[in-house]
């Protein structure tokens, strides 16, 4: 709560959502929750909806704001001027106590109309509100900056990941499964902690007789785990995206030069970082942002779909 701002992103499967409302449980703070839907990136819907989540902690907020956007006059199209802005910040200012606004599934804005007036909350952000953000991407907001004011609490995946005993106490105490100490190692190394991979390796080993030589075996092709990342993860990538991805999957690490190889191109270091921002299970391994590498289980995910999509190009590819 020391900044203006909690910012939790990772990609799917981290348990986002979970911690947000874990966190807000135990901070017995008033709070208000948006979760957001592609349909919001129309900022008057998207104005109608965050002042109704505001009421929820003063009523009538906003009801001249709310008359206003949806004047005939203004036909669906949101023009501001800073009025209806300023208007809505100084009635945030009069709320007390200090309270949480959470916006969840913040990824899905796109439109920079939307962008911007969320942009201004940030700028004239009142200090009766704290703002958390729940995305899978990375917003664009000046982030240098942010930290360098404190405005910004991040938390990323490297935070969200299980610890080895929070492992052995969700395989074991939760779902069951009696694993040894080296088995419940030997998965948690394999998915990195990732929560959604654990949890679809644990229903997966249900019924299985040997649940030892399942672990040693799991990869990406397991159909729990490669249908939620198809699903997920790399259908809802642009083709551009998708094609990178499957390009770039077959060395164990990755730098730009390596990808421009790949993919005969000369702007991999901007894909790299697009995908870094985007938390699609890419791993920096240095501080200069130079050498990265895939998570294990969805790597193994993007060689498969290569050798099904591209069976002929695989030979070409190791070769580079």
């Amino acid at each position: 709560m020391d900044g203006k701002v909690s910012l939790i992103s990772a990609h799917t499967g981290f348990g986002k959502t979970t911690i947000v409302s874990e966190w807000i449980r135990q901070t017995r703070r008033p709070f208000t929750w948006l979760s957001l839907d592609e349909q919001d990136n129309d900022p008057i819907r998207f104005l109608t909806y965050l002042i109704r989540a505001l009421q929820r902690i003063r009523q009538n907020l906003g009801e001249s704001l709310l008359e206003s956007l949806h004047a005939p006059q203004r036909k669906g199209s949101f023009t501001d001027q800073g009025g209806i802005l300023e208007e809505l910040v100084g009635e945030i200012g009069e709320i007390h106590p200090r309270f949480i606004l959470v916006l969840d599934d913040y990824h899905v804005i796109t439109n920079p109309a939307v962008q911007d007036i969320l942009q201004f909350l940030l700028t004239n952000q009142p200090v009766s509100m704290h703002l958390v953000i729940s995305t899978r991407t990375d917003p664009p907001w000046p982030m240098g900056r942010m930290r360098a004011r404190k405005d910004v609490t991040e938390m990323r995946a490297s935070d969200l990941r299980f610890t080895m005993q929070e492992s052995v106490t969700f395989l074991n105490d939760r779902m069951g499964l009696g694993l040894s100490e080296q088995d419940v190692i030997a998965l948690d190394t394999r998915t990195e902690g990732w929560i959604a991979g654990l949890q679809l390796a644990a229903l997966s080993m249900q019924g299985q007789m040997n649940k030892h030589q399942f672990i040693e075996n799991l990869a990406g092709s397991n159909r729990f785990i490669s249908d939620y990342l198809v699903e997920e993860v790399l259908d809802k990538q642009p083709p551009a995206v998708q094609e990178f991805l499957l390009k770039t999957s077959l060395p164990a690490q990755i730098n730009a030069g390596l990808c421009n190889e790949l993919l005969a191109r000369d702007d991999s270091q901007s894909a790299l970082l697009y995908l870094e921002q985007s938390n699609l299970f890419l791993q920096s391994l240095d501080d200069d942002r130079c050498w990265y590498r895939y998570h294990h289980l969805f790597a193994d995910l993007l060689r498969i779909k290569l050798q099904q999509t591209q069976p002929a190009g695989v030979a070409a590819l190791q070769r580079c």
